[in-house]
């Protein structure tokens, strides 16, 4: 497989080095997530009256990837202004512009979004 044993000793730490490089990276994403996912579990859970101002969807990749379908609401409340979150496809398709309603969420998630029927 090696001809000489510097050219296989040379690859074999090159091999090594890639390898904790991968591992160090991976451990300090998965902290990062961690953490912001504490930071979000520690909030309070609120309800605040919201309104749907404008909702989109994005799609991503094709050519030789596959399509992936990304939806958006934006929600306008009196105590954020706007702000825009990541939805499912079910919730999208539920929502329309001017919609009135509740907004649940705790910490930095979507949650949830009743409407008012009135």
């Amino acid at each position: 497989m090696f001809d000489d044993s510097f050219g296989a000793t040379f690859q074999l730490t090159q091999i090594f080095i890639f390898v904790c490089f991968a591992l160090v990276t991976i451990g300090v994403a998965f902290n990062w997530i961690k953490k912001m996912t504490a930071l979000s579990s520690n909030q309070p859970r609120m309800s605040v009256p919201a309104k749907i101002v404008g909702k989109r969807a994005g799609m991503s990749g094709g050519n030789e990837t596959f399509v992936s379908t990304n939806y958006y609401a934006t929600f306008e409340v009196a105590s954020e202004g706007r702000i825009e979150f990541h939805i499912n496809e079910n919730d999208y398709g539920q929502m329309a512009e001017g919609d009135h309603g509740m907004r649940t969420f705790q910490g930095t998630p979507f949650g949830n979004f009743e409407r008012d029927f009135e």
